[in-house]
């Protein structure tokens, strides 16, 4: 109970109102350390325990290694469900039962998040009668007081001059709040999360599916409704891809009036993309109710992400003729990055629902850590500075300004650039900030260089945030 109580209270002090960065990386390595030290207790500390201990850290690694921010939120949100990991032996599961295991581990330890208070104050006011008394008489009271106080202050001058040069050196600000808050549930989360029943998860080897899966198909009603609509999903995706194959791929058709190739190959990308992704959820779910392992739905179930996949394909080669025109965008690189990731999870995925192999679901887990790893510590902002004045080399096209909005990863490139090119980023400073009047005459060309130090993104973070949030390329990314 100390250690859920001491590890909320740090975490709080080193994650909360801060960007993330070390103080988040230092959360995580708690956090581990709790868990790991719950785990022991139990005898369940493990080659299993280290290897996923050893994913999470790779995972923290995000916050101090790189500065976009995208990738550090989805870190941070992902955080849970990675440590929900530790309760679930993957390698005696198949993926149907994996997701309700997992889901249990993460989610479980909410419906008891009131142990630590009710665990605590038995233990506090255990053979105690007369403190449980007196407590109860300060908690109605404490209510009362809440109606009555504001009432007798306003009655008296004297006593509202007092209760205000009280209350100014005595102030409850909502942030304060929101921490205790924080601090608290956080601490009970972990305290129900330590608990014998659920530590004692991970070690229960199910003997059979049915043992954690319920069956949910009686007779045959539900596949007859899966298959009819998988049939008729995929009709309508195969005249769809027939015409992306002719139209896009081959160019052998004739387009509206009005509409010419480029505009059309050019657009489009998001909406393929949204519905390559709700076609995956879609197949994983039907996948998940297929608990029979019915080989007709299988097929279905597969063409459905064949043709995703050609979708998928269709959205990389738009956005690719897209980004050969406008250029290189940090939101441009991650819809190309995610749009590789989903095509090789589809295929993974297609092997799998045709085997039904284990190798084939951990290469697939292992797909998914690896890739967000890579893609996450990869320099994208410094990847999208480079690409963009590799064009301005080309064609003496490219947007400055956008440079500057970049995130600190990009610094180490850009700056060299801006410093070279002064005169150029003058000018669209001025059309973007301040008209296209006499820039030598109203604003002198001195005040630009000062100007552009003072708008990138990491100019006002130059040695004026707190260590908690420490990020590598804050320090070394202009070098």
């Amino acid at each position: 109970m100390i250690q859920s109580l001491l590890c909320g209270l740090l975490v709080s002090w080193l994650l909360l109102y801060y960007e993330l960065g070390l103080g988040a990386f230092l959360s995580v390595q708690l956090l581990l350390l709790l868990v790991g030290y719950n785990m022991a207790k139990q005898g369940l500390m493990n080659k299993n325990w280290w290897r996923k201990a050893t994913y999470i850290f790779a995972l923290s690694l995000v916050f101090i290694v790189r500065d976009m921010l995208l990738f550090k939120v989805l870190t941070f949100m992902a955080l849970p469900f990675a440590f929900g990991l530790f309760y679930v032996p993957i390698k005696d599961l198949s993926l149907k039962m994996l997701i309700p295991c997992w889901v249990y581990s993460v989610f479980r330890p909410l419906a008891e998040i009131h142990l630590l208070i009710k665990d605590g104050s038995e233990k506090l006011l255990k053979g105690r009668e007369n403190v449980k008394h007196i407590l109860f008489g300060l908690l109605i009271s404490a209510a009362f007081l809440v109606f009555v106080l504001p009432l007798l202050i306003s009655s008296d001058l004297v006593v509202e001059a007092l209760a205000s040069d009280f209350l100014e050196g005595f102030e409850i600000t909502g942030s304060l709040l929101f921490r205790i808050l924080f601090t608290i549930g956080l601490s009970s989360y972990l305290y129900a999360q330590g608990q014998k029943k659920m530590v004692q998860y991970l070690a229960r080897k199910p003997k059979s599916e049915e043992t954690l899966v319920p069956e949910t198909h009686k007779k045959g009603s539900l596949e007859i409704v899966i298959n009819t609509f998988l049939t008729v999903i995929n009709l309508v995706y195969g005249l769809f891809v027939y015409i992306q194959i002719r139209y896009l791929f081959l160019m052998a058709g004739t387009l509206p009036e009005g509409i010419t190739y480029a505009e059309y190959a050019r657009e489009g990308f998001f909406q393929l993309l949204l519905v390559a992704v709700i076609n995956v959820v879609l197949v994983a779910i039907l996948e998940f109710l297929n608990q029979k392992q019915l080989r007709n739905q299988r097929w279905l179930e597969n063409c459905t992400l064949s043709m995703t996949l050609m979708m998928s394909i269709s959205s990389f080669y738009r956005m690719h003729l897209y980004e050969s025109y406008y250029g290189y965008t940090s939101l441009r690189m991650l819809v190309f990055m995610f749009l590789i990731f989903l095509m090789g999870l589809i295929l993974l995925l297609m092997v799998y629902i045709f085997s039904y192999k284990k190798t084939v679901l951990n290469c697939l887990l292992g797909f998914i850590l690896l890739y967000y790893l890579g893609s996450s510590l990869f320099n994208i902002d410094g990847f999208v500075a480079k690409e963009n004045i590799a064009r301005y080399e080309e064609n003496g096209q490219i947007h400055i300004y956008y440079l500057t909005r970049l995130s600190e990863d990009a610094r180490s490139v850009v700056e060299p650039f801006l410093i070279e090119h002064e005169d150029l980023y003058a000018e669209q400073y001025a059309e973007q900030k301040i008209g296209t009047y006499d820039r030598q005459d109203d604003y002198p060309m001195e005040g630009y260089h000062e100007d552009w130090r003072k708008e990138t993104n990491w100019s006002s973070k130059d040695g004026k945030e707190p260590w908690q949030a420490w990020n590598r390329m804050k320090t070394f990314g202009n070098q």
